[in-house]
């Protein structure tokens, strides 16, 4: 699933013609995004630039998965089944054809990161505080509409990625924009 998100401006919303302006500028003759960092930020959301010209942004640094965690504890932390709960433990390990002996081994790396990078990674926590604050409009083509961020949830076949892209230097700088005026506190670092 793809949603993507804008900004408005002028008498559509609150982004005025002249800020809209010196963003523009910006990103043209500066080459990346004016960032309006808030007064004592408490957190930070870090952008860097895809393989796509466009650009990723993590709750977090950005950093590598983990090593797996035992059978037993991704079943924790995946389905809530507690290790004293051995009814729960004993479903879980028929469903994924784990002998119940093996609940002490380690996890098989495909099953952990692909729950970790749809639950625990910097991409993922980004997505799910975005997806919950009020970042922008959904995009419908309609007068008014600047920059644009592209919230990507499994977007093709097979797929199980889940991420959130600025799509150019202007969304980041309307991204940070926006924050700003949600008081959120969070600082957008682009990594230039």
């Amino acid at each position: 699933m793809l949603t993507r998100r804008t900004f408005l401006s002028g008498s559509a919303g609150t982004l005025t013609a002249a800020l809209l302006k010196r963003f523009e500028w910006f990103s043209e003759n500066e080459c990346h995004p004016l960032i309006e960092a808030p007064p004592s930020p408490i957190r930070h959301i870090y952008a860097s630039r895809s393989d796509f010209d466009d650009w990723v942004l993590t709750l977090g640094e950005p950093c590598e998965a983990p090593e797996p965690p035992s059978w037993a504890d991704y079943f924790e932390a995946a389905w809530g089944a507690r290790k004293s709960s051995q009814s729960d433990l004993l479903d879980l390990c028929e469903s994924y054809g784990l002998a119940p002996e093996n609940l002490s081994s380690e996890c098989d790396w495909e099953t952990w990161f692909t729950y970790w990078g749809r639950n625990q990674s910097p991409r993922a926590r980004a997505y799910s505080l975005l997806e919950e604050l009020d970042v922008g409009t959904i995009l419908t083509g309609a007068a008014g509409e600047v920059g644009e961020i592209a919230f990507l949830d499994a977007p093709f076949p097979a797929s199980d990625y889940l991420g959130v892209h600025a799509i150019g230097d202007l969304s980041i700088s309307l991204l940070q924009h926006r924050l700003n005026e949600l008081d959120t506190r969070i600082e957008i670092h682009a990594d230039l």
